[in-house]
């Protein structure tokens, strides 16, 4: 944040409301002092009735200052209580048994000198608590990732620090990673993006200005990736305690299915290549089939030597070079899951993801159909990412009845991914796809 953002921002987390709160807090109190200045004054004047009055007015007006202001002022001081934490180091335990020390001998002793080096130890001790406190104040954490990340693949994310303090800088900040409570991502499934036991360290953050530090990242496996919150620490000033804060993030991110090197299937595709252009009709430049001549057809593809054969017109058709479609059929629905079957599953994913790759890269119209989601066909890389996201987040479902016939009607040819068994897959299916057994990866 820069300076001449600095109103803005004092705009935005001003509140009147809690400014009049405040002022009228204070003015009580001071009120209720005065009441009970005035009450002494007046007991020792021998005016007892006003004495009285004044003492419980005073009363009064704590009795309400502590009904109404203090429980907000806890409920608030709460909230940041529970956001900080403190870990007492071994020079702070050294410290803290000299203090003992010190005390114990001015109290034995009643030596002037020790108590006044013991009170400058102790306010040194106060001021380094109040130090640190303002050291952890208005600080703003973000992780920039990059827009499209694959599992097993190595990239560079910047993680900023931002000071919010207009003037006052911040020293020796420490940020780590922090796994999520049990009640968000722990108990979802989910991993972390910046993991426990991974730190970044600010030496210097001066007032109102942000600092970049570049760290790399790798993600094992597909699936999304939360930060719920990190966790800044620091020992400044004197290293007796390290006081940590956490602080929310509240980051998501989608990590797609790893890019694979070729393997046996990938030998396959120049026949998929084959039967993806025999699948439709057209005019290209290879032959698609031989039949009769109709009245609507043209002349000038006739075959004489069939027809003179045959004695009827025969009419040569060619594969159709334009417009090639190919529908991914992810059949996630298994009558029996269980954890042995997870390699192969994930293998299938991994193996659907990449040859979408593939017929991307060859310019080919291509779609995803699961039963939960499909997309439409396209060429642009917004649909390849489309299909690689749907199987980043695929998860196997066990026990659900389902119609393969009906999820994998398309018209287009297809590349079926199926946890079914060899038999059980309808002829209509059979015939117009290539079917990938899951379990026999």
């Amino acid at each position: 944040m820069s300076i001449p953002d600095l109103p803005r921002h004092w705009t935005v987390h001003f509140s009147w409301q809690a400014f009049r709160n405040s002022l009228i807090a204070t003015l009580a109190l001071g009120l209720a002092l005065g009441s009970a200045l005035a009450s002494s004054v007046a007991a020792q004047e021998g005016k007892v009735a006003t004495a009285t009055v004044m003492a419980v007015l005073s009363l009064v007006l704590a009795a309400i200052i502590s009904i109404t202001v203090v429980p907000r002022l806890l409920r608030r001081a709460r909230r940041k209580w529970l956001r900080l934490s403190f870990t007492i180091t071994q020079e702070g335990w050294f410290y803290v048994i000299t203090l003992v020390v010190l005390a114990m001998a001015a109290f034995n002793t009643g030596n002037n000198l020790i108590f006044l080096i013991f009170s400058a130890a102790l306010s040194i001790l106060i001021v380094s608590e109040l130090i640190s406190n303002v050291n952890l104040r208005d600080l703003h954490f973000k992780m920039h990732l990059p827009a499209v990340i694959n599992a097993q693949q190595s990239f560079i994310s910047v993680l900023s620090l931002q000071n919010l303090k207009p003037w006052l800088p911040s020293f020796s900040l420490a940020v780590e990673g922090r796994e999520p409570s049990s009640g968000s991502a722990r108990s979802t499934g989910k991993d972390t993006i910046f993991r426990l036991g991974r730190q970044v360290y600010y030496p210097f953050l001066p007032g109102g200005t942000q600092s970049r530090q570049k760290v790399g990242m790798q993600f094992g496996r597909r699936g999304r990736y939360l930060q719920p919150e990190v966790e800044i620490s620091t020992g400044f000033p004197f290293g007796f305690v390290k006081k940590r804060k956490r602080m929310r993030v509240d980051q998501e991110i989608i990590v797609l299915p790893e890019i694979a090197a070729p393997n046996e299937f990938f030998e396959m595709l120049p026949l998929l290549n084959g039967a993806l252009e025999s699948h439709y009709r057209g005019w290209g430049s290879d032959l698609y089939s031989i039949r009769d001549y109709l009245s609507r057809d043209s002349a000038r593809f006739l075959d004489w030597k069939a027809t003179a054969k045959t004695g009827r017109l025969k009419l040569r058709e060619f594969t159709q070079e334009e417009d090639r479609k190919c529908c991914f059929v992810f059949d996630n629905i298994f009558l029996t899951y269980d954890v042995t079957d997870r390699p192969a599953f994930e293998k299938a994913v991994k193996l659907c993801a990449n040859t979408a790759r593939h017929f991307h890269q060859m310019g080919g119209e291509i779609r995803l159909v699961t039963p939960e989601a499909c997309t439409l066909f396209g060429q642009s890389g917004e649909g390849l990412l489309e299909i690689l996201r749907l199987l980043a987040l695929i998860e196997p479902v066990s026990g659900k009845t389902h119609s393969l016939s009906e999820l994998a009607r398309d018209t287009a040819f297809k590349i079926l991914f199926t946890s079914q068994q060899r038999g059980a897959i309808p002829t209509s299916v059979w015939n117009s796809s290539h079917v990938v057994f899951m379990r026999e990866l």
